[in-house]
């Protein structure tokens, strides 16, 4: 089902623009008052600068964010697959070494409480 997208009207560096957008309105205003902000910084670091000059300084450092943010969310994806991977293989061993031991018939049951039965190689329970 396809979303609709209705007008927020922002102002950046004084210009009043319309952004079509799916988000609320609160969203959008924080990030045009976070687009102002950092153009102020820049604009009092150099008065000089013309205000397209101070917006695109402005574009460039928020894609260098983006850019970081990125890399940085690659290694933890990157990290945290690795470590599903360790899991797994863990997992498919232990199993593999549970059939073994089904097969050799070395395997036992010991009993919780009334009801619980857990199969153990050689009688011990691993938590």
């Amino acid at each position: 089902m396809a979303t609709i997208k209705r007008r927020v009207d922002v102002e950046i560096m004084e210009l009043p623009l319309s952004v079509r957008t799916e988000r609320d309105d609160a969203w959008v205003h924080g990030l045009a008052g976070q687009v102002n902000r950092l153009l102020d910084e820049l604009r009092r670091a150099a008065p000089s600068a013309t205000p397209q000059q101070l917006a695109v300084l402005v574009a460039l450092n928020l894609a260098e964010e983006l850019q970081v943010e990125r890399e940085r969310s690659a290694v933890i994806r990157d990290d945290a697959t690795a470590i599903a991977a360790r899991a797994l293989q863990r997992v498919v061993d232990a199993l593999g070494a549970l059939d073994e031991a089904v097969v050799e018939g070395g395997l036992r049951e010991q009993r919780i409480g009334d009801d619980t039965v857990v199969p153990s190689a050689g009688g011990i329970v691993e938590t």
